[in-house]
């Protein structure tokens, strides 16, 4: 614990960086982190760390994807992997790659384990960590097994439609804004408006999307959130899985699929296919998605779509 508690002290000078809302050059992917920062144990893709803009970095690998903002004095982190101390250790180590400034701000876009995993690790060491409060009621109804400690939650919680982080001198880094359940109940998007990038979680993913509908997740949710995510002026959006970052136009090509997939529930409820039908009627492989899949046979998550698609 005394590396992990090195790691997040204050770091020894400032990064001397403009702020102008100039905009970002295309993703430069520098090579992975130094071989000494490895996950010792990995199970799935190690981590790796990816250049977006000038002050933004997206990581991959051992979990959802994490987003780092270096900014004058301190770091804002977005999402924090699957939980255990290796990737906490791994997580930190990508981040002082990057930059020797403190952690000051953890944010997290919603309750899956794959991006919340290591909020403990965060809250135990004074770090704020920040989610909208259907994510922390999320998480506390989840089952603990016998003998395990729940999970941790959040520091904050916000309410409302957004909440705004500012940097030690007041001025604003990031805008965390709820705008629909989409995935699950208590998403939020992480807004850097002097970065023009958007880090959205599993709102925007490169695979097949997953609605957690048993957690408030919903169809027309992704969809209305994607609307207002398009309202925003940003050219990189980091999605919360997959290896790249993608642009404005990527996005709305996602949206798109969701407008299409929506439309096509609709009209096959519309005429007469039933419930145990639904998933099999509904066109996608056009989109590239599976729908197929025992996450999307979910009887619970059919009830949810079936009732979405009815209205």
């Amino acid at each position: 614990m005394k590396a992990s508690v090195t790691v997040l002290a204050l770091a020894a000078g400032l990064v001397i960086a403009s702020q102008a809302a100039a905009a970002p050059a295309p993703p430069a992917f520098p090579a992975a982190a130094p071989n000494s920062i490895v996950t010792a144990t990995a199970t799935v893709a190690p981590m790796q760390i990816k250049q977006v803009s000038d002050r933004i970095y997206m990581i991959t690998g051992q979990g959802g994807n994490a987003t780092i903002h270096v900014g004058f004095s301190e770091v804002i982190l977005v999402d924090t992997k699957n939980a255990g101390t290796a990737n906490f250790n791994d997580l930190v180590g990508r981040v002082r790659w990057a930059t020797q400034l403190p952690i000051h701000t953890v944010i997290i876009t919603h309750q899956h384990g794959d991006h919340s995993g290591n909020i403990g690790q965060f809250t135990a060491q004074k770090v704020p960590v920040i989610a909208h409060e259907a994510l922390a009621a999320g998480l506390a109804r989840q089952p603990v097994a016998a003998g395990a400690a729940p999970p941790a939650l959040p520091s904050v919680s916000y309410a409302g439609p957004f909440y705004t982080v500012r940097n030690s001198f007041g001025g604003t880094e990031a805008i965390v804004h709820h705008f629909a359940p989409g995935h699950t109940a208590g998403d939020s998007v992480v807004y850097f408006p002097n970065q023009k990038v958007v880090a959205l979680g599993d709102e925007l993913v490169a695979t097949t999307p997953n609605i957690d509908s048993p957690n408030g997740g919903s169809a027309k949710g992704f969809r209305d959130s994607l609307a207002k995510v398009l309202e925003l002026d940003f050219v990189w959006a980091i999605p919360g899985h997959g290896d790249n970052p993608m642009t404005k136009a990527e996005v709305a090509a996602y949206k798109a699929k969701w407008d299409t997939f929506i439309a096509r529930g609709q009209a096959a409820v519309k005429s007469g296919v039933t419930k145990d039908k639904l998933m099999a009627s509904i066109k996608a492989d056009d989109l590239g998605w599976n729908v197929t899949t025992p996450i999307w046979a979910n009887p619970a998550r059919v009830d949810a779509l079936y009732a979405e698609f009815s209205n």
